[in-house]
């Protein structure tokens, strides 16, 4: 590309970040970085009643964890701060003024009850809801009297009701709008908050963004601020509307799926490298060896993201949260795991990670695993009948013997030490394996015996053996 690829990516701090809006910052991030370009993070914040930092913390911890790293942003020094649009009012009215002192935006005093009563009337007769331009005729003198004598009133961007209005999108190819259906539409409040409709095109233009991806249901503002870079003299950035996230039924997603957040899914226990590429499969296919955000953006071609909305697939993010788990390097699972098993240590649980990697579906399942069978098992009431079977007892303390004996303990030679105890005491097959099973772990059923002796070491072997037997005396 002839010019420095800057993007960015722009949340409202009004709640957690979801997966439509994660998969948003992601794409953004991969076009950067493969076109060696600039990820912007820019908070748009003007809905100050809805706005907070705790959620922009919130979005912000989200983006690192998933290791989405911005190069500038409301924490990262840049020359075209600041990156919180609260802190940009007087950029904002700035614009505003050239637009109105252009004739290109006038102020409107309509009240709110006027507009509801003009669009249940357009509702009744079958008509699309929109202004009816009632202040846009005002004499300028009337007009700048009415507000500088604090009349409430609004501002709104003056459009054509003749012609069509075209963006050349990345994804969806060209894209046609009649102007009359835009008609003059609200860019400041009241209140004098300005919009993210206008926020968003001054500061597009304000920071060199040369390229926004972002969700299709802003399509509709896109053309909008079409207008405005239009309006202000400004060139508007190249736009690529992705599609929207549906159900695994093709539907749209329920509230419960809806608002599934990212942080929500860390603290169920997936790995940020494998939501982010599961995400990067909803609505690009992206090569089965990329799994790194380095192979991903390395491969990402804007283009070929797909028109089609993208089915969710959370059997597929949960096989893939297992799959990693089972090909990835015992110390690398456990590093991963320990923050949800805290009192687990680290030695210990790179063991216990050996044992449950087959059999579990993510890091807080693997985490709780371990975290069970770090902690001496309670013998039940069942206990004293299972061992009064004939030998049980010579079983136990056959294998207590052997083990005391060794300073370390491997799974080689815990099998010897098992068929050696079985031989002695006559216990084999079903009665010999739960038997000990339940000894060393208070479970009927569990990982091989020899792979769990091993995992638990030889003073915890010995430990639980001894408290089994004393269980029974």
């Amino acid at each position: 590309m002839s010019e420095p690829v800057r993007v960015r990516f722009a949340p409202s701090p009004t709640g957690p970040l979801h997966l439509g809006g994660a998969r948003a910052a992601l794409f953004n991030y991969l076009f950067a970085r493969h076109h060696g370009g600039v990820f912007i993070l820019r908070v748009e914040d003007t809905d100050t009643s809805r706005s907070s930092r705790e959620f922009e913390r919130e979005i912000m911890d989200a983006l690192r964890w998933l290791g989405l790293d911005w190069d500038e942003g409301p924490d990262r020094s840049g020359d075209f701060g600041p990156y919180r649009q609260s802190e940009r009012t007087a950029i904002y009215e700035q614009a505003i003024a050239r637009l109105l002192d252009s004739g290109a935006a006038y102020p409107c005093f309509c009240s709110a009850e006027r507009l509801d009563e003009l669009h249940r009337q357009q509702q009744a007769a079958k008509r699309p809801p929109r202004y009816d331009g009632r202040c846009r005729d005002l004499a300028r003198d009337e007009a700048a009297r009415r507000a500088d004598g604090g009349e409430p009133h609004v501002v709104r961007l003056r459009v054509s009701a003749f012609g069509t209005l075209t963006i050349d999108d990345l994804i969806r190819g060209r894209v046609e709008v009649a102007l009359k259906n835009l008609d003059d539409f609200i860019i400041r409040r009241s209140n004098g908050e300005p919009l993210f409709i206008l926020a968003g095109a001054v500061d597009d233009a304000a920071m060199k963004i040369t390229h926004v991806l972002r969700g299709e249901d802003h399509l509709t503002n896109t053309h909008r601020q079409a207008l405005l870079h239009q309006a202000l003299g400004h060139e508007p950035p190249r736009f690529g509307h992705l599609p929207l996230i549906v159900g695994d039924d093709g539907k749209p997603l329920s509230k419960r799926l809806g608002d599934l957040g990212v942080l929500a899914l860390r603290d169920q226990g997936y790995h940020p490298a494998v939501l982010a590429a599961h995400l990067a499969r909803l609505g690009w296919a992206a090569p089965t060896t990329a799994e790194t955000l380095a192979t991903l953006a390395a491969a990402f071609e804007v283009e070929r993201v797909a028109k089609k909305p993208a089915r969710i697939g959370l059997d597929d993010l949960r096989h893939r949260q297992a799959r990693w788990i089972r090909q990835s390097a015992p110390e690398a699972v456990a590093e991963a795991v320990a923050p949800f098993a805290s009192n687990v240590d680290h030695d210990r649980l790179a063991r216990f990670v050996r044992l449950f990697a087959e059999e579990a579906e993510n890091l807080v399942d693997l985490a709780d695993r371990a975290k069970a069978l770090s902690i001496d098992p309670t013998l039940g009431d069942d206990w004293a009948q299972m061992i009064a079977t004939p030998g049980a007892r010579a079983l136990l303390d056959s294998l207590l013997t052997k083990v005391s004996g060794v300073n370390d303990l491997g799974e080689d030679a815990a099998r010897g030490f098992i068929d050696q105890a079985s031989a002695e005491s006559g216990v084999k097959g079903r009665a010999l394996y739960s038997t000990l099973r339940v000894a060393l772990s208070g479970q009927t059923h569990g990982p091989d015996l020899a792979a769990l002796m091993a995992a638990l070491g030889v003073t915890a072997v010995t430990s639980r053996l001894e408290r089994a037997l004393a269980g029974v005396s």
